[in-house]
């Protein structure tokens, strides 16, 4: 807002964007987040069933609060957590949050029953970015999960049976030393929720794939049971948890269960390589070097072309590549140039062998996508 504005201004723009807000019925989040963007500073609200949230101007969940005088009705309470000296127009604000909030909660309390307790469903609650906060605290706590702690969630994708989900959640638990909290299974993909755990996410990736592998070995994957694939998120707030969730369901994107596949891997390892998610399948799929990729692929000893190339990337050099295919380091170069050959790739030439390197990637996560069932 303009600070030159005169009050009956500021009232009248007050007025209009949270009138505007309530009629588009969006969270008590979003509402939230607009009410700190508007004024610079963290805001804070107190839900009359005793949940808690505040955001920042970036519409994230803030550390530590500062010393702040809340505003206070009878249902509501809400507070602006500003450094510095209040400014003219905070207790308009959130007097007006406060209104807004209150007309949010009488618009959906008319549609939305109350979760139940011991339900897969509060785990569903709580993942949701469609959810009031308060809904989704009350979910938390009712499921068992402190909501004053941060957690981490993770997104399984599975070709076996219910028995499976359990195996996962029981594998979890014996690798955290946590208590699992498991959401309903949709379209073979399960999301579980942890107190974030002592373990880093790339370290529980790593125990995962292993306990994974040893379980289902590259060699004796069918396409009818593979084993399950797991992406991880990073440790957030309560609030955030379906943030969390994101994160792991792009992370899945990437695992796989080829012999140097990863079955399990943490976002926070992705790097850059997020960015690939937000590409459509299809779209990747269909550009002519993918296509010819998969030409090669379709033959016996084109599928051994690819997979050779995949190992040269991955051990880095001709030699230690062949090593870990148990092959002379001829075989390898033979292999290499007949891809070179098709791809029209020089390996030696620098732009070609990042080229060979994205394109290589790009075909694993749009096959691996697919295959978790993460995108259609």
């Amino acid at each position: 807002m303009n600070a030159a504005d005169g009050p009956w201004d500021v009232a009248m723009e007050l007025t209009a964007r949270f009138d505007r807000l309530v009629e588009e019925q969006v969270t008590p989040d979003d509402l939230l987040r607009s009410a700190a963007e508007m004024a610079g500073c963290p805001v804070g609200a107190l839900a009359p069933g005793g949940a808690t949230a505040r955001y920042d101007a970036a519409g994230r969940v803030p550390t530590a609060p500062h010393l702040v005088t809340p505003r206070r009705s009878d249902d509501w309470t809400v507070w602006l957590e500003r450094e510095g000296a209040a400014q003219p127009h905070d207790d308009l604000l959130a007097q007006r949050v406060m209104a807004a909030l209150r007309l949010l909660q009488q618009l959906r309390s008319s549609s939305m029953p109350p979760p139940s307790l011991g339900d897969s469903g509060l785990v569903d609650l709580l993942l949701s970015d469609s959810e009031g906060w308060d809904r989704r605290i009350r979910a938390a706590e009712l499921s068992g999960i402190d909501p004053h702690h941060s957690l981490q969630v993770l997104v399984a994708s599975t070709t076996d049976t219910n028995s499976s989900v359990t195996g996962i959640a029981a594998m979890i638990a014996e690798l955290t030393g946590r208590k699992v909290h498991r959401g309903a299974t949709r379209d073979d993909l399960t999301c579980f929720v942890v107190r974030a755990p002592e373990v880093s996410a790339a370290q529980l990736a790593l125990d995962l794939h292993a306990q994974i592998a040893e379980g289902h070995p590259s060699h004796q994957v069918t396409p009818d049971e593979r084993g399950p694939w797991i992406g991880i998120g990073t440790r957030v707030h309560v609030l955030e948890a379906s943030r969390s969730r994101e994160e792991a369901r792009r992370a899945l994107e990437f695992t796989s269960s080829r012999w140097h596949g990863r079955r399990a891997i943490a976002h926070e390892k992705l790097g850059a390589l997020e960015l690939i998610t937000h590409l459509p399948v299809a779209q990747v799929l269909a550009h002519p070097d993918l296509r010819r990729l998969d030409e090669i692929a379709a033959t016996e000893s084109g599928a051994i072309d690819i997979d050779t190339l995949e190992a040269f990337f991955m051990y880095g050099t001709l030699r230690r590549a062949a090593d870990g295919l148990h092959v002379h380091h001829s075989t390898v170069a033979d292999r290499l140039r007949r891809i070179e050959a098709v791809m029209g790739w020089s390996l030696e030439d620098p732009n070609d062998r990042f080229k060979a390197a994205l394109t290589l990637i790009l075909r694993i996560r749009a096959r691996s996508a697919i295959s978790a069932r993460v995108v259609d």
